[in-house]
C-alpha cells in the first residue's frame, strides 16, 4: 500500500485527538509534539491583508500536511478553514504536483518546499502564492495507522458500480467500507482522473469526521494515547480545546471542500516530469472567495 494513500485519515486523527481533549484526556494531548513556527510574519510570508481580513470574518486558516518520510516531502497539503461566525468548517486540498516557481532552482514541485524548508518552507510557501495568513499548523506521520478507519467500524460511502469493483466493495450504492476497501476507493484513478481522485480523498476525510463523532468517549483515552505521538503541531492545548468545542457543534452539512488549481487553469506538461501548471491570478482569486466568500 502506498504511503501516500495513508493520508486519507489525517483529518480524523487530528479531530480525534482534538475531541479527545473535550473528553478530559489531557495527559495523551499534552504528549503531542509541540514545535513552534521560526520566523517572523514578514519571514513566513503572512498577508497582512489577509490577516485583517481574517480578523474581521473571525475565520481561522491551518495547514494540515501529511509527510512521506522516504522522500521527506509533503504527499498531502491541505488548509482547513474554520469560519466561526458562519459555523463551517472549509477543506482545500492542494495538488502536490503543483508547479512553483520561487527562483531559486530548488523548489519546482509544491511538495518539495517541506524537503527544502521544512514546515517554515511550506508554510512561507503557501502564505506567497495564494496570499494567505497561516500561523497554525498540524503535521502527521502516518505510518502503520491506516487500521484508524476498522476501528471507526468503517466509514459510510456512496459509490458507482465502476467504483466498487476497483475499491473491492461488496456491493454499489451507499455502503460501509473497511479500512482496505476506503483506501483503495482514494486510490482509483483509472476511470478519471488525479483531480477526482483529490475528491475522493476529500470526501473519505469528510466521512471520517463524521464517524469520528461518533467514538464513545470510553474510547477516546487509548486511541489518543496511540495516536499522539504522531502528530507534531504548534496548537496549544486550549486552542485545542476551544477547536473541540467548535468542531462538537458543527453540524456536518456545514463541511464545505475545494480543490487548487481549479479547474480550466491548468495546462499541458511538455518538460518530460509532470508538473501541473496553473493560472495564479484565477487560482488565488478562487481560493479567497471559497475561505471568506465574493
Amino acid at each position: 500500500m502506498k504511503k501516500r494513500n495513508k493520508i486519507l485519515i489525517i483529518i480524523g486523527i487530528i479531530f480525534i485527538l482534538i475531541l479527545g481533549g473535550a473528553f478530559g484526556a489531557y495527559k495523551y494531548i499534552n504528549r503531542i509534539k509541540n514545535v513552534k513556527l521560526q520566523g517572523s510574519d514578514e519571514e513566513l510570508k503572512i498577508s497582512q491583508e489577509t490577516q485583517e481580513k481574517s480578523k474581521k470574518e473571525n475565520i481561522e486558516n491551518i495547514l494540515l500536511l501529511g509527510v512521506d518520510k522516504e522522500e521527506n516531502a509533503t504527499d498531502t497539503i491541505m488548509v482547513l478553514s474554520l469560519d466561526k461566525d458562519d459555523n463551517t468548517a472549509k477543506l482545500t486540498s492542494i495538488m502536490r504536483d503543483t508547479y512553483v516557481n520561487q527562483g531559486d532552482g530548488k523548489v519546482n514541485k509544491i511538495n518539495y518546499a517541506y524537503h527544502y524548508g521544512g514546515v517554515e518552507g511550506t508554510v512561507s510557501t503557501l502564505n506567497e502564492l495564494f496570499n494567505l495568513d497561516i500561523k497554525k499548523y498540524a503535521l502527521i506521520d502516518f505510518d502503520g495507522l491506516v487500521e484508524i478507519i476498522d476501528y471507526l467500524g468503517g466509514i459510510n460511502l456512496n459509490i458507482t458500480e465502476q467504483e466498487r469493483q476497483l475499491c473491492g466493495a461488496s456491493k454499489a450504492g451507499n455502503v460501509v467500507l473497511s479500512g482496505k476497501e476506503a483506501l483503495a476507493f482514494s486510490r482509483i484513478r483509472k476511470i478519471d482522473s488525479d483531480f477526482v481522485r483529490t475528491a475522493r480523498q476529500r470526501e473519505v476525510m469528510f466521512a471520517i469526521l463524521k464517524k469520528c463523532k461518533d467514538i464513545p468517549l470510553t474510547s477516546y483515552p487509548s486511541i489518543i494515547a496511540d495516536l499522539s505521538s504522531k502528530v507534531q503541531t504548534n496548537l496549544s492545548t486550549m486552542e485545542m480545546l476551544s477547536m473541540a468545542k467548535y468542531l462538537l457543534t458543527l453540524n456536518t452539512n456545514n463541511l464545505e471542500d475545494f480543490r487548487i488549481p481549479i479547474d480550466g487553469t491548468t495546462k499541458d506538461n511538455a518538460s518530460g516530469i509532470y508538473y501541473l501548471y496553473w493560472d495564479k491570478e484565477a487560482n488565488t482569486k478562487a481560493l479567497h472567495e471559497f475561505i471568506y466568500g465574493k
